[in-house]
């Protein structure tokens, strides 16, 4: 992956949009949506999804910690476009209006 993204302009450029799982743990399939949403929008902002019908690997700090070590690694030019922060599953839409998101991606799965 590019250390350092352009910004695309294919079609409306966002401000922030929110890319929503359980990062249980973080992949390069995350990853590579990550460097999908730096392409359109200002910032990124990864919800870390709450499920309590599952067990989890990892705690939700330590969940954070992968992420926002990954992302340093990934897009040291931009990691201060990616936020975290972590919602109920069923909470995710939620965040939408009081964040200003323009768009909410469900993660790879949606189990």
């Amino acid at each position: 992956m590019p250390h350092n993204i352009p910004k695309l302009h294919l079609g409306k450029f966002m401000k922030k949009i929110a890319f929503a799982g359980s990062f249980d743990p973080i992949t390069k399939g995350h990853l590579w949506v990550v460097e999908q949403g730096l392409n359109i929008a200002d910032e990124v902002i990864i919800l870390i999804a709450k499920n309590d019908k599952k067990t989890p690997l990892f705690s939700n700090s330590e969940k954070k910690e992968m992420i926002l070590s990954s992302v340093k690694e990934m897009f040291p030019d931009n990691s201060h476009r990616i936020t975290t922060e972590t919602v109920f599953k069923n909470l995710v839409k939620s965040i939408q209006k009081p964040k200003k998101v323009e768009r909410i991606d469900l993660g790879l799965s949606h189990g």
